[in-house]
C-alpha cells in the first residue's frame, strides 16, 4: 500500500516562512519615573515665565486642595471616605498641578458621556525623558526596503520589549491617547489632520536643552451640579490606579492627574497619539487586509492581557472609540473607567470594591446619565429602554437582560471591533433606533459576516466572529483562543500612503505587497498570489534590496510549486539562493533549500530531497537556530518516511520534538507528534499512532490553530482506517472537513474529501465515494490544483477498477497520466502506468500488464521510490506466476525482498516471502514453500502483525492438506481460526471454523479429500 501522509509546512503550499519578523524602530518616551521624586522630574527653563512644579511631592504639595490629615478640604468639607483619602496619599506622586497645562487657542475636543478629552502641552525635562524608556521598543535588525512597515514572522504575534518584562511591574510608558468613548458634534476634517500635524512641529525643542513640551491628553470628568464629586474622583482614581499598574504595549499609558474639588476640576493627564482613534483612522485610508489584521491582533493582545492578569481584568467598554491608533500604528486599549477585577470564583460578574460600590463608571453618573436598564415583557412582547445608551451597540445580549459585565462581554464586543475593522461598519450601522438595536441583539439577528469582501476572503476571521458573537456567553472563545487564532492570519504594520495613490498598488510597499501575497496564497487563490508577489518582486529589484528580492523569489517559488510547475518553482528557488549566497544571507539560502527540497519531494526524487533539506539543516544548527532546526528534521523525516525509512524518520522526528519542547513552541511540537503518528501508524503500532496524533490535536486545540487541528484530525482518520474502524475514521474525516471548510482551505477540503471517498469505497458505498471524489475533484479544477486532479482521476478510477467498470478506469487513469506527464509529476505517471497495468491484470490481459508495469517501475527507479518498486515487482511477480513463468516470478519477487530488506520494511518482507512460497507452492515444490511461509510467520510475531500470522497460517494449511499432512493442517488452521477470532473478522472466523471442522472430518475418515494441489491465493500485497 503506498503510504498516505498528513502533509505539513511548505510541501503544502503553506505561506513561504523566510521573512523574518521586522519591527519599526520607535521612540516611545515616558514622562514620569516613579523610581526618582518626582520633583526632579521637570526643569523649569529659566527664558519662561515662573512657574510651580509639574510634580509635586508631599512636603512640598499646598494641602488646600488635596486631604489633609483631618480629612478637610479648603471648603470646610470633609472627606466621607477614609479609602478616598487614601488612595489620594497613595498617588500623591502623581499629582500634576493645574497651571503647568496649557491649552492651545485652537482646541481639538472629544465628548463622551461622563468626560471630555482635551489636547494640551506640559513641559517635560529631556534628560529625565531619555532616562525612563520603560516601555516597550520596537527594533529591526532587517530591513526589507526603505518604506516597509514591520511584519509577522510566519503568523507569529508581535514582539515588543514590553512583553519580556514584568507584566506586574510600573506602568508603560508608551504614548496613548483616552478617547473617553465619543466625538464632539463636529466631525473632524480635514484641517484638523492638518492641524495635528502642526503640533507635531509645535514639540520642538526650546532654547534650553534641557526642556521640551509635549503634547498630552486632558480627560476631564464632568462634574455637575448634583453630581457627587467625591465618587467622580473615586472613579478618576481607580483608573489611575489600573493604569500605573498595566504595563503592555496594547494598553494607555497614563502620566499623571489633575485634582482640584474647589473649583470641580477631576482630571487624568494621558499621552496624546495623533492618529486618532481606530474608528477614525479606519475612515483615514483604505488599508489593505493585512494592515486591519495588524490592528485586530494589538486589540485582541491588549485584551488578552487584561484577562490574564491575577485577578482578571473586565475592561467593560470596549469600542472602536476606545481604542487608539499611536505613532506606530499599534492600536492601543484606552478608557478603563469601565475596568473591574472579577475574582477567580466570580469571573461572570463585578466586584464590590472597597466602598462597597459596584466597580463601574456608572459611579460618576448623575440621574440622568443612570445606566441603561433594559426591560423585556414577555407578556407584551415588547422592549423597554431607560438610561444612558452610548454603548448599546456594543453591548452582549446578557447585558441587555440586566446580567453584569464579564470577560465574556468583553469578548462579544470583541467581535464588534474584528468587524468594524474589516468593514469599517459601526455594530447595526443600518438601524436608526436603539429600540430596534436591542430587539436584533437579543433576537441574535446580527449583520451577515460573509457580506463583506474583506471579512469574507478570511474564513478564519468570519468564523472568529461567530464564535464571539454565540449567544450562549460560556460558549464564546477567550481572549486566548481569539489571539491564538488571529497569530496565524498574514499582517502588516499600516503605513501611510498618499491620499492620491491610495487606491493604486504601486502605492503599496513592497513588504506589505507580500503579506497580500500569503493571504491569497492561503486562499488558494495562485494567480492573484503571483501578481501581488510579482509587484513587490519588481519593487525590491528596483530599490536595490538583494534579500527582499530573494525572500519574494522564494514567495513566487512557492506559488508555482503549488501550482505544480515545479521546473519554474526549482527555477525561482535556484535563483534566490545564488542571491542569497552573494549577500550571505545565510538564513535566506537556507530558505531555498527547503524549498528545492519540498519540490524534489514532491516529484518523488527523495534522494535529492534529503540533500537539501540537510544542508539547510546544517546552516540552521551554526546560526544555533532551534525552531528551525526542528522543521527541517521533520522536513528530513518525511522524506524518509517516504523511503519507508521508518527508524531514521522516528528518530528526526523525535529529536524535533525534544528541541521543540525545550523551546516551548507547541506549535512545531504539535508537526513533530503528528509526523510520529504517521511514523508509530506505518511501523504498524497504531495505539501509539493514536496517542501522537491525540497529544497534537490537544496542542492544535490550545493554540487555536484550526489548520494543523485539521491535520491531527486527518491523522487519526487514517489510523482508524488502516485499523479497519471505518466509523471511526469517517468521523475524523468529517470533522477535518468541516474544519477546513470553515477556515476556507479548499485544498485541504479536498483532501479530506478524498479520504472520505476511500473510507466509502471500502464500505462498497461507490455511490457515496464517488459523490466525494467528485467535489473534490471539482474543487481542484477551480483552484487550479492540476497535481489533486490527478490524484482525485486516480481515486476515481480505483473505484471504478473495483466495480470492473474497466473502461471508465481507464479513461481516468489515462487522464491523470496526461495531467501529470504536463505537469512533470513523476510520481503521479508511475502511479497512473500502475494503475493502468492493474485494470488490464484484472482481465487477465497479462502481456499488456507486463508492459505498463515495466514502465511504473522505470519510472520509480529514476525517481527512487523503492517501496514503489518493490510493490510493482510484487505484481510482475505474480503475472508470471499465473503464466508460470516460474524462473521470472522467483526472480521478481527476490528483488522485492531485496529492496525491502535494504529499507527495513519488516511487514514488506514477510510479504514477500509468502509471494515467493506461493511459487514453490504452484510448483508442489511444498517444503521450500512451508520454508518460506515460516520465515514470514516468524517476521509476522516479531512486529506484532496478528492478521499476517493468521493470513499465512491459512495459506500453509493448503500445503499441508495437500501432502495430506492433515494432523499439521488441523493444528495450523486452529492457530488460525484463533488469531482470526482476536482480529475480530465475524465472517471470516466463521469460515475458519469451518475448515477446522473440514479437517477433522477427513481425519475422522468420514470423507475423502483429493490431494491435488489447488490454485494458491494471491499474494498479500495485490489489492
Amino acid at each position: 500500500m503506498p503510504v498516505r501522509l498528513e502533509e505539513e509546512g511548505m510541501c503544502r503550499g503553506a505561506p513561504h516562512p523566510g521573512f523574518a519578523a521586522l519591527s519599526v524602530l520607535s521612540h516611545q518616551t515616558s514622562f514620569l519615573k516613579s523610581t526618582l521624586s518626582p520633583l526632579n522630574s521637570v526643569l523649569i527653563h529659566p527664558s519662561l515665565p515662573s512657574r510651580p512644579e509639574y510634580l509635586m511631592n508631599k512636603d512640598q504639595v499646598d494641602p488646600s486642595p488635596s486631604v489633609e490629615s483631618h480629612q478637610v478640604d479648603q471648603g470646610g468639607r470633609v472627606w466621607s471616605s477614609n479609602s478616598l483619602r487614601e488612595k489620594l496619599e497613595k498617588l500623591e506622586e502623581w499629582r500634576i498641578d493645574a497651571s503647568l497645562i496649557e491649552f492651545p487657542e485652537d482646541p481639538h475636543e472629544f465628548h463622551g458621556g461622563n468626560a471630555a478629552v482635551e489636547r494640551a502641552f506640559i513641559w517635560v525635562s529631556r534628560s529625565d525623558d531619555e532616562d525612563n524608556i520603560d516601555g516597550p521598543e520596537h527594533s529591526s535588525d532587517e530591513l526589507p526596503s526603505p518604506d516597509a512597515p514591520a511584519i509577522k514572522p510566519d503568523g507569529g504575534a508581535k514582539e515588543s520589549e514590553c512583553d519580556r518584562q514584568d507584566k506586574d511591574g510600573s506602568q508603560a510608558s508608551n504614548l496613548h491617547q483616552e478617547d473617553c468613548g465619543g466625538k464632539d458634534d463636529e466631525e473632524e476634517t480635514e484641517e484638523d489632520g492638518e492641524r495635528d500635524h502642526e503640533v507635531g512641529d509645535e514639540e520642538q525643542e526650546l532654547d534650553d536643552e534641557d526642556v521640551e513640551r509635549k503634547t498630552v491628553a486632558v480627560k476631564k470628568l464632568k462634574i455637575a451640579d448634583d453630581t457627587n464629586v467625591e465618587r467622580v474622583l473615586g472613579l478618576a482614581l481607580r483608573e489611575m490606579e489600573f493604569l500605573i499598574e498595566l504595563n503592555h504595549a496594547n494598553i494607555v499609558g497614563v502620566t499623571g492627574f489633575v485634582e482640584d474639588l474647589p473649583n470641580n476640576i477631576v482630571w487624568l493627564i494621558l499621552p496624546w497619539e495623533d492618529n486618532g482613534n481606530l474608528r477614525d483612522f479606519l475612515a483615514s485610508g483604505n488599508w489593505e487586509i493585512p494592515e486591519r489584521i495588524s490592528l485586530v491582533t494589538d486589540v485582541t493582545r491588549g485584551v488578552e492581557y487584561l484577562h490574564s492578569r491575577e485577578p482578571p481584568i473586565c475592561h467593560g467598554d470596549l469600542k472602536s472609540l476606545n481604542v487608539l491608533v499611536n505613532a506606530e500604528f499599534d492600536a492601543v486599549i484606552t478608557d478603563l473607567g469601565s475596568a473591574r477585577r472579577l475574582s477567580n470564583t466570580n469571573l461572570e460578574g463585578t466586584e464590590e470594591d472597597e466602598e462597597g460600590l459596584p466597580q463601574s463608571a456608572d459611579l460618576t453618573a448623575s440621574p440622568a446619565d443612570a445606566p441603561l436598564q433594559v426591560t423585556f415583557s414577555t407578556s407584551t412582547n415588547t422592549i423597554t429602554l431607560t438610561g444612558n445608551v452610548y454603548t448599546l451597540r456594543w453591548a452582549a445580549p446578557e447585558l441587555l437582560m440586566e446580567d453584569q459585565a464579564s470577560l465574556w462581554s468583553d469578548i462579544w464586543a470583541l467581535g464588534w471591533i474584528y468587524y468594524e475593522t474589516m468593514t469599517n461598519a459601526i455594530p447595526f450601522e443600518d438601524v436608526s433606533t436603539d429600540i430596534r438595536v436591542v430587539e436584533r441583539v437579543i433576537q441574535g439577528d446580527l449583520p451577515s459576516i460573509t457580506d463583506d469582501v474583506r471579512v469574507s476572503s478570511i474564513m478564519a476571521l468570519c468564523s472568529l466572529m461567530a464564535q464571539c458573537w454565540n449567544i450562549l456567553p460560556r460558549e464564546r472563545p477567550t481572549a486566548q483562543e481569539c489571539q491564538s487564532s488571529i497569530e496565524w492570519m498574514p499582517w502588516a504594520i499600516p503605513s501611510r500612503r498618499e491620499a492620491s495613490s491610495v487606491e493604486s498598488p504601486q502605492a503599496l510597499s513592497p513588504t506589505l505587497l507580500i503579506m497580500l501575497g500569503d493571504l491569497h496564497l492561503q486562499q488558494d487563490n495562485y494567480p492573484r498570489a503571483l501578481s501581488v508577489y510579482s509587484k513587490a518582486l519588481s519593487k525590491y529589484t528596483n530599490n536595490g534590496y538583494a534579500n527582499g528580492r530573494a525572500k519574494t523569489l522564494c514567495a513566487l517559488a512557492n506559488v508555482q510549486r503549488c501550482l505544480d510547475k515545479y521546473e519554474e518553482a526549482a527555477s525561482l528557488y535556484s535563483e534566490a539562493l545564488k542571491i542569497c549566497a552573494e549577500v550571505d544571507d545565510r538564513d535566506g539560502k537556507a530558505t531555498a533549500l527547503r524549498g528545492l527540497g519540498c519540490v524534489s519531494e514532491l516529484q518523488r526524487e527523495y534522494n535529492t530531497a534529503i540533500s537539501y533539506h540537510s544542508q539547510a539543516l546544517q546552516i540552521y544548527t551554526d546560526l544555533q537556530d532551534s525552531g528551525s532546526r526542528a522543521d527541517t528534521l521533520c522536513a528530513i523525516a518525511e522524506v524518509q518516511l517516504h523511503q519507508t525509512k521508518f527508524s531514521d524518520a522516528l528518530a528526526n522526528y523525535s529529536q524535533a520534538l525534544s528541541i521543540s519542547t525545550d523551546a516551548g513552541n507547541s506549535f512545531q511540537m504539535a508537526i513533530a507528534l503528528c509526523g510520529l503518528g504517521n511514523t508509530h501508524r506505518l511501523r504498524e503500532d497504531p495505539t501509539e499512532a493514536i496517542s501522537c496524533h491525540t497529544r497534537a490535536l490537544d496542542l492544535y486545540n490550545a493554540d487555536g490553530n484550526d489548520s494543523g487541528r485539521a491535520t491531527a484530525l486527518c491523522g487519526l482518520g487514517i489510523v482508524h482506517h488502516d485499523q479497519r474502524e471505518l466509523n471511526e475514521a469517517i468521523s475524523c474525516y468529517s470533522k477535518a472537513l468541516q474544519v477546513r471548510a470553515k477556515i476556507g482551505d479548499t485544498s485541504g477540503s479536498a483532501d479530506a474529501l478524498r479520504s472520505l471517498g476511500l473510507v466509502y469505497s471500502d464500505q462498497d458505498r461507490y455511490d457515496d465515494a464517488i459523490s466525494k471524489y467528485s467535489e473534490a475533484l471539482q474543487i481542484s479544477i477551480d483552484i487550479g490544483d492540476r497535481s489533486g486532479r490527478a490524484e482525485t482521476l486516480r481515486g476515481l478510477a480505483d473505484l471504478y477498477r473495483r466495480q470492473e467498470q474497466y473502461a471508465q478506469a481507464l479513461a481516468h487513469y489515462s487522464e491523470a497520466l496526461q495531467i501529470s506527464i504536463e505537469i512533470s509529476e513523476k510520481g503521479g505517471q508511475s502511479d497512473a502506468w500502475y494503475g493502468i497495468a492493474t485494470v488490464y491484470y484484472d482481465q487477465d490481459e497479462y502481456d499488456a500488464a507486463l508492459s505498463h508495469f515495466g514502465k511504473a517501475l522505470k519510472v520509480r527507479g529514476d525517481i527512487g521510490d523503492m517501496s514503489g518498486q518493490a510493490e510493482v515487482l510484487d505484481y510482475l511477480a505474480e503475472v508470471c506466476r499465473l503464466q508460470e513463468k516460474y524462473d521470472d516470478a522467483i526472480s521478481y519477487n527476490s528483488k522485492a525482498l531485496q529492496v525491502r530488506t535494504e529499507i527495513g520494511d519488516a511487514k514488506g518482507r514477510a510479504h514477500s516471502f509468502c509471494n515467493l512460497a506461493e511459487v514453490y507452492h504452484s510448483q508442489e515444490q511444498y517444503e521450500d514453500a512451508i520454508s518460506h511461509y515460516s520465515e514470514a510467520l516468524h517476521i509476522f510475531a516479531d512486529i506484532g502483525d496478528t492478521e499476517g500470522r493468521a493470513n499465512t497460517l491459512q495459506t500453509l494449511v493448503e500445503v499441508y492438506r495437500n501432502q495430506n499432512r492433515l494432523t499439521e493442517a488441523l493444528s495450523t488452521a486452529e492457530q488460525a481460526a484463533a488469531l482470526i477470532s482476536q482480529v475480530g473478522n465475524q465472517e471470516k472466523a466463521s469460515a475458519a471454523l469451518e475448515e477446522v471442522a473440514s479437517i477433522r472430518e477427513l481425519i475422522e475418515g468420514t470423507t475423502q479429500y483429493d490431494a491435488r494441489p489447488g490454485e494458491p491465493q494471491a499474494p498479500f500485497t495485490l489489492p
